[in-house]
């Protein structure tokens, strides 16, 4: 982690920075990360702060930033094995709790709410997307909007 905690948002922007750091770098190109237990450490206190993480407080993008690190560092450290890996337990509980608030969230046919109020706190509001199944192979969507979505782009011809 790069960075230092703030007195008013806590480890949000060192891990919101980590995380698109790691995403478009290490963990596009399957570099290991440097230290991933201290990592996995940083998140998971992070993970814990109820400014961002309380009741009803969650957004898609606060939850990413911590999902992303903790796959990326888990997978390297063997903490999404199964076996016991570092922290693994408190990584699965974080993973299952948000799954349960966003699932919670789903309208069958109208959408999943990414955040249940915009607080003056949270990041700014996430989108809404389609759920129409959930399950290993649904694949959330976002309507279109000024032609960017989700689906990812053909490749571009040679």
């Amino acid at each position: 982690m790069w960075g230092t905690p703030s007195a008013d948002a806590g480890r949000l922007q060192v891990v919101n920075g980590y995380y698109r750091l790691t995403r478009g770098s290490f963990a596009q190109f399957g570099v290991p990360v440097p230290f991933p237990e201290r990592v996995v450490d940083a998140v998971l206190d992070h993970a814990r702060d109820a400014r961002h993480f309380g009741s009803g407080r969650e957004n898609a993008c606060n939850v990413l930033d911590v999902a992303h690190p903790l796959w990326l560092c888990g997978r390297q450290i063997g903490a999404l094995a199964g076996d016991g890996g570092y922290r693994s337990s408190e990584i699965r509980a974080w993973a299952e709790h948000q799954l349960a608030v966003a699932l919670a969230r789903c309208h069958g046919g109208q959408g999943l709410r990414l955040q249940r109020a915009r607080l003056p706190t949270a990041a700014p509001a996430c989108r809404r997307f389609q759920c129409a199944a959930v399950g290993p192979h649904a694949r959330p969507r976002r309507p279109s909007r000024k032609g960017h979505s989700l689906r990812r782009s053909p490749p571009l011809a040679a």
